[in-house]
């Protein structure tokens, strides 16, 4: 693809951030019926709950802000986004004065009346919107205007409105009666401001499909005049209020400036790095301003056509910037996320649109639950004190926005993925960079370097021990590299559409993938080969994001239908929660979880399978949710620009079944049941048993029984052998090695590890991968969701037992297992 084939891409979903491309790089978001009004905005700002709120709300969107407009008195500014909201804002303050909530989809344009009363909106959702300033109340809707609806615009006398759709088609409503009484071969159906009218309102400018800007009789719908010279599509229109000059800016990078009268080109500005998206005359008429993908907001001299200065802090594309009334203040807004206010005198930026560290995008709790990491929309990765809220310091400052961070498990290092693509390491307590991470194997389905369509398409994961991370790029490919030395590795998920999410294993032998094909699918570390795809053939597991449960048994997905737990050791479903669409999910140490469904936060307990409480204190849709390592403590992260940090605490206890005693009769069926195939009922099984308590731990100790354990001595024989000249003696190697299965695990990744022959690396991958897979049976199975029994009971009945079965033989998986809840029990807070 040529880069002006590239651009003109981009100039096809610059107006509304294509439906398609976001379903495809992200989960889809809830699409809830909204009602068509006014709502206030969101508070209080640290919600009953919480322990504190970080980032700022003001001047910033839940998405892509794509348009803003200044009101006529030059108080307050008017502004939309791909989150389906108009947000009216107070100048001086940069608070949220009011938001106007009824569109189904991304709002592309906003336009005033010029006595500033009545505000209209237009949408990808087909409609125009027609609100009361003052009220918030919506006064009328013009349905079916064409397609996605680009650019509104009102006539001087507030009686006609001009709307450009999809279709290309220029239409001219009656405001009086909401009927259209023309409608003009505009052609072009990109940018978000390129259609205008002149100060008397006779006529209306807008562009051709041949990068032609036309003016036409507003009263007849005949053309008067055509202006040639623009190569590319043309994004945005202006007119001087005298009326003589028509300013443009295009997709050819340029900014031009006509004379009406005569149709002539009078000069260009040139200067843009890439496509201009937006330009705006000053009321004086002597300044033009001009925005770009190039992230800089330009100023321009409108008699020399000389450059005055630029505005520079946004960190991704600038769509759009209006000039106050006086001429003294410029509003912009980019798909950053935010609006901002610029002094048009001095070109430094207003500090009412840099508060709080500004607009953050993603976070992530330590693992001792201190401290915030968060990425922000101007670059900065700061850490707050997750008690208090307040900022600590900023590691690092990227060149775009940082769309996802990860701690390791030590705390010691810090990854950063920006907008633009770029993974970056750094040690966290000095900042100093580890490395450049880019992926030097080549992988079907895009590199790094393509910037995400979504921000929640960005995933880092760190392995538990610190030593990996993870990464899923912009078109879903995966790469894992050694945190130490920067090599990487391309991870094969066989999902041909990629991979939304990933997230290690607690043991770190597994990568979980959440895939675009509608699959959870499982990697091996040792192999990195898929290894076990989680539902029946043909019924795959819808899903979004995925979580390890702390004990690895099982693994929460969640789905359009709602949050799913499904058993490793069978790779059935546990339990799951019918509610509509969630995205996003998190186990908690304690064994609970928490989801997020739009803007709400549901805490809820697997093992029960209920809801425990819900958590409210975001204004706009949630994109993340991580819990601290000891559970007490969840952040989440809304597209409001900000994170809470809620005290969580009480979690352990209220996602525990009530106590009850179980008769005997009772405690023999639920002990059969766990050996069972059916792993819901299973399940049921296991949380009868945590009720019952010491009753659980008395019978457990009593009926598991160790395997016994091979010789080492013979196993390291066996592996030896898989390289035998004979092929006979190979082939009976991997059977007794496969038997033997977890108890020659270790072996097995030491003879890979040291790169052996061809032929020993293919078997001892096969042996691995069957191992790393995890599948269990009859006793096996028993014994697995009995140790997960006693880790929830966790008292000290269930702690003697499992020191008992740890004293059992070295190699025994019961042993190996009993000895691996015992730590985890240790770290649970109180221990």
């Amino acid at each position: 693809m040529s880069s002006t084939q590239g651009r003109l891409l981009l100039a096809t979903l610059f107006a509304f951030v294509s439906a398609a491309s976001a379903q495809e790089a992200a989960p889809p978001r809830p699409r809830s019926p909204t009602p068509p009004q006014a709502t206030t905005p969101p508070a209080p700002r640290v919600p009953a709950g919480a322990l504190c709120r970080v980032g700022s709300t003001s001047l910033s969107h839940g998405g892509y802000a794509v348009i803003v407009a200044y009101a006529p008195d030059g108080k307050t500014i008017a502004s939309g986004g791909n989150d389906r909201l108009v947000r009216l804002w107070d100048v001086a303050t940069g608070d949220e004065i009011r938001r106007f909530a009824g569109h189904g989809s991304n709002v592309d344009t906003v336009a005033f009346t010029a006595d500033g009363k009545t505000l209209a909106s237009g949408s990808v959702d087909n409609t125009i919107r027609l609100w009361d300033v003052a009220s918030g109340k919506q006064k009328a809707v013009l349905p079916n205007a064409g397609g996605g609806i680009n650019c509104v615009v009102f006539s001087p006398d507030g009686k006609t409105l001009a709307s450009k759709g999809h279709d290309g088609a220029l239409r001219l409503w009656d405001l009086a009666t909401s009927k259209e009484v023309h409608r003009l071969p505009s052609g072009s159906d990109s940018g978000t401001s390129n259609v205008v009218f002149t100060p008397d309102g006779k006529h209306v400018a807008a562009v051709d499909e041949e990068n032609a800007l036309r003016l036409w009789d507003a009263a007849t719908g005949n053309e008067v005049r055509k202006f040639v010279g623009h190569r590319e599509n043309v994004h945005s229109l202006d007119v001087s209020r005298d009326g003589k000059w028509l300013a443009s800016a295009s997709m050819d990078r340029t900014v031009r400036l006509w004379e009406i009268a005569s149709g002539k080109e009078m000069r260009q500005f040139l200067g843009h790095t890439d496509l201009a998206s937006a330009v705006r005359i000053s009321p004086d008429g002597k300044t033009l301003a001009s925005c770009a993908a190039d992230k800089t907001i330009r100023l321009w001299d409108a008699a020399t056509g000389k450059e005055i200065r630029q505005m520079l802090g946004h960190v991704a594309l600038v769509s759009e910037v209006s000039f106050s009334p006086d001429g003294k203040t410029l509003a912009s807004a980019s798909w950053d996320h935010t609006i901002r206010l610029w002094d048009v005198a001095t070109g430094k930026e207003l500090p009412q649109s840099r508060r709080d560290g500004g607009p953050l995008v993603c976070a992530v709790l330590s693992a001792d639950g201190k401290t915030l990491a968060a990425g922000h929309r101007d670059g900065g990765v700061r850490l707050w004190d997750a008690g208090t809220g307040k900022p600590l310091r900023e590691v690092v400052h990227e060149s775009s926005a940082v769309v996802a961070v990860a701690l390791s498990p030590a705390g010691d290092l810090l990854a950063a993925r920006t907008l633009d693509g770029a993974v970056n390491l750094y040690e966290t307590a000095t900042g100093k960079p580890r490395h450049a991470l880019v992926p030097t194997t080549p992988r079907a389905g895009g590199a790094l370097s393509s910037p995400p369509a979504a921000d929640n398409a960005a995933s880092l994961a760190f392995s538990p021990d610190g030593k990996l991370l993870a990464a899923v790029d912009a078109a879903g490919a995966v790469t894992v590299w050694d945190a130490d030395t920067g090599k990487d590795k391309a991870v094969p998920f066989k999902s041909e559409r990629g991979v939304y999410r990933v997230a290690f294993s607690p043991d770190g032998r597994l990568l979980g993938g959440a895939c675009r094909d509608s699959s959870v699918r499982l990697c091996g570390t040792a192999t990195w080969q898929e290894v076990r795809q989680l539902g029946e053939p043909g019924n795959r597991v819808a899903a979004s994001s995925l979580a390890f449960a702390p004990d690895g048994r099982t693994l929460l997905a969640e789905s359009p239908g709602g949050p799913r737990v499904w058993e490793l050791a069978t790779g059935q479903l546990r339990s799951r929660a019918d509610r509509g669409q969630e995205l996003f999910g998190a186990y908690a140490a304690s064994g609970a979880a928490a989801t997020a469904a739009g803007q709400v936060v549901r805490l809820w307990s697997p093992l029960l399978g209920k809801d425990v409480r819900t958590l409210r204190g975001h204004g706009a849709v949630l994109s993340s949710l991580s819990f601290s390592g000891d559970g007490r403590r969840l952040a989440t992260v809304g597209g409001d620009g900000t994170a809470v940090v809620w005290d969580v605490a009480f979690l352990a206890k209220e996602a525990r079944p009530a106590a009850m005693a179980l008769t005997p009769a009772q405690l023999d069926a639920h002990w059969d049941a766990l050996a069972g195939a059916d792993a819901a009922k299973a399940g049921e099984a296991v949380a009868a048993l945590v009720a019952s308590g010491s009753q659980a731990a008395v019978i457990a100790r009593e009926r598991l029984k160790w395997g016994g354990s091979a010789d080492p001595k013979r196993i390291d024989k066996l592996v030896a052998e898989l390289d035998d000249d004979d092929f006979n003696v190979r082939e009976q190697a991997s059977r007794e090695l496969e038997r033997l299965a977890g108890q020659a695990e270790a072996a097995l990744r030491k003879a890979l590890a040291a790169e052996p022959s061809a032929e020993a690396t293919r078997r001892v991958s096969e042996l691995l991968k069957k191992v790393e897979g995890g599948a269990a049976s009859g006793d096996k199975l028993r014994a697995l969701r009995a140790l997960e029994v006693l880790e929830n009971v966790g008292d000290a009945e269930a702690r003697k037992t499992l020191r008992e079965l740890a004293k059992g033989p070295a190699a025994d998986f019961l042993t190996q297992e009993a000895k691996s809840v015992l730590e985890r029990l240790a770290k649970r807070p109180g221990n």
